[in-house]
């Protein structure tokens, strides 16, 4: 009797793991509720990211020197531009990764028509040896075949990894706006998971944009190095929904300004993938309806 009492309780914590609602955080949704979908750009404003408090984001897991998504127990998702990183494990569970867990990678699936230095085809599905336990503190983000709306200057949240923006180098002339590298940038190292919101801009905003794509961005505001194969989110009936993944884009100066900058990024956009990724996942994660 005992034993197969044993039984039913392992039974019943499999049955909670497996059905463990995606996209959902209390924390993360009482922050941006009122926000995504909504606002108008203000041309001075500098969105400063936040801080991720503990468990906000429990899908999101780093991927050295990028970070990516958990969308199904043995399934993530990145961009295929940082494929040729030597990764043979993920860290998640925690908002900062050096208190994370590790997760070995089995096989990563880069779009084999992802061309290398070349935009477009940027996703990438990395599968685990094992699957996740999914708890409080790890589940998985929705995804859906449906397109959200892009409507210029309506925000949307990202996050990532990726390194804080903290000025641009002494050298940098800024009585005009001209483009920019990293090299140009004083980035400030954080193991702390960021979240920001970014405005999505008119197609044209983006240069060579592909069809593929998303764009958005503006005065400081957008992606940083590392924060590639992070999530651009939407929120639907109290659902996290992943819209994007960070692909990259390009940076500006802001004429007259050495604290901020502008970026003109650029977003895979997931709902035209969803019949590859159910494919190469085997059916085991799926786009909603």
């Amino acid at each position: 009797m005992i034993f197969k009492g044993v039984l039913n309780v392992i039974f019943c914590i499999g049955l909670i793991n497996a059905e463990r609602e995606c996209g959902k955080s209390e924390s993360a949704l009482k922050r941006y509720k009122s926000q995504i979908g909504s606002g108008k750009i203000e041309l001075n404003e500098i969105n400063q990211p936040f801080e991720a408090t503990g468990h906000d984001w429990p899908w999101m897991a780093h991927y050295m020197k990028c970070s990516s998504s958990i969308i199904g127990q043995k399934w993530l998702l990145t961009a295929a531009h940082c494929k040729d990183i030597p990764v043979a494990a993920i860290v998640y569970g925690s908002d900062d990764r050096t208190f994370g867990k590790v997760a070995e990678i089995k096989t990563k699936y880069p779009h084999p028509k992802h061309q290398k230095g070349i935009p477009g085809y940027d996703i990438m599905l990395v599968e685990l040896q094992e699957p996740l336990e999914f708890n409080e503190n790890v589940s998985q983000i929705c995804l859906s075949k449906t397109s959200f709306s892009t409507i210029p200057e309506t925000k949307t949240v990202l996050t990532g990894w990726g390194k804080l923006f903290k000025g641009l180098q002494y050298w940098v002339n800024t009585t005009f706006s001209h483009r920019i590298t990293n090299d140009d940038i004083l980035f400030e190292f954080t193991p702390i998971l960021h979240d920001k919101i970014v405005h999505f801009r008119e197609r044209e905003y983006c240069a060579d944009l592909k069809t593929d794509m998303i764009c958005a961005g503006g005065i400081g505001e957008g992606s940083t190095p590392e924060d590639s194969g992070g999530s651009m989110m939407t929120i639907i009936n109290d659902k996290f929904y992943q819209q994007g993944i960070i692909a990259g884009g390009e940076m500006f100066t802001v004429a007259g300004r050495n604290d901020t900058y502008e970026d003109h990024g650029y977003y895979t956009d997931i709902c035209q993938y969803c019949d590859w990724i159910k494919e190469m996942t085997k059916g085991e994660v799926e786009c909603e309806n």
